[in-house]
């Protein structure tokens, strides 16, 4: 479920030693053993999780039932959940193969997507909770046009206060300065520039800080309407708290981590297996869409069940035409045999 949470655990400069330093160190030498296998493991959290997301996105575009504005934008979170995991594909790559480390130009370009899609997944969260506030608190209202627009402009400052900031990370990666700097490629690395790092931990604050404000009082009215409410919308709501839940846990260390960091003494590669195993938290929190959606709303549970219905049809139809098609050939008897 983590949105900003794979960039700010490294904001504080002072508790993160350079990338050089590790550069130094293992150029050309491989991690050790216990790392490569934190990599495996992660990678596979990664893989998991991108499959869990794709079903709620599947099952989004084919079904009927879950076209309303929030079905959408729950949908286009879990999309950026899922594009988000291939951000630790290229550290597992480098690592796995023995390089260790990559240009910082070429690492931006690899990483420049998974942050903008990190950017924009707290915003929908909160876009999400906004939504749920205007069906539940003004019904009439949400009925027109004027209140989806309040959701389009909310959406374009999400997304234009997320290009600005890949904007900068991307001029102050691609710096001839910098650019040739060796990294080991996690997303924090195209951060060199302070004002990016203020922008980016300044943004995600703000935005968490309304998510908690909004789900709130998304749930007080909740407890009072509780009755008025249908079925789905019941379900719906249910499964927003639990999402946001998981949303806040995954935020409330990144308060603390720079104390968590100066407790404990960390030199340049124990922080490195630090990160990576918050990263593995991360994952996981990011595959919880599916099951949270899946347990707390009837509508969501019949429909992935529909869309995983229609992708095993048609995963044994092609497999049966592919045994179909299969023409077996009798092999032919020599003249001889037959004789004898």
């Amino acid at each position: 479920m983590d949105l900003n949470t794979t960039i700010l655990p490294i904001l504080s400069t002072s508790t993160i030693p350079p990338t050089n330093d590790l550069f130094n160190k293992f150029n050309g030498h491989k991690f050790p053993f216990d790392y490569l296998i934190l990599q495996i493991i992660l990678f596979l959290f990664t893989i998991a999780s991108i499959f869990m997301n794709s079903i709620i996105v599947g099952t989004t575009i084919f079904s009927k039932l879950l076209k309303e504005h929030c079905h959408v934008l729950i949908a286009i979170e879990s999309a950026c959940n899922a594009l988000l995991q291939f951000n630790r594909w290229t550290p597992f790559l480098l690592a796995v193969t023995g390089n260790n480390f990559i240009s910082l130009y070429k690492c931006c370009w690899l990483q420049i997507l998974p942050l903008f899609v990190s950017l924009i997944g707290a915003g929908l969260i909160f876009i999400i909770g906004v939504e749920r506030l205007i069906c539940i608190a003004f019904p009439l209202w949400f009925r027109k046009k004027s209140s989806h627009m309040v959701i389009h402009l909310l959406n374009l400052v999400n997304i234009g206060t997320a290009i600005y900031a890949c904007f900068l990370a991307f001029i102050t990666s691609t710096d001839q300065n910098s650019s040739q700097n060796q990294v080991i490629c996690q997303i924090r690395d195209i951060f060199t520039d302070p004002y990016a790092n203020i922008l980016i931990y300044t943004r995600g604050e703000i935005i968490h800080l309304l998510i908690i404000i909004v789900y709130l009082i998304v749930l007080l009215l909740i407890s009072f309407k509780f009755k008025n409410l249908s079925e789905a919308s019941k379900g719906l709501n249910k499964s927003l708290i639990g999402i946001v839940l998981v949303e806040i846990f995954c935020w409330c260390p990144i308060v603390f981590f720079p104390y968590i960091i100066s407790q404990l003494n960390l030199d340049q590669f124990g922080l490195l297996y630090f990160t990576t195993i918050y990263y593995l938290i991360l994952a996981l929190a990011s595959s919880m869409n599916l099951p949270i959606l899946y347990n707390m709303s009837k509508l969501y549970r019949e429909e992935i069940k529909k869309f995983t219905k229609l992708i095993k049809n048609i995963f044994w139809q092609q497999n049966s035409n592919a045994v179909g098609n299969v023409t077996l050939v009798r092999p032919s008897v020599p003249l001889s045999s037959t004789n004898n």
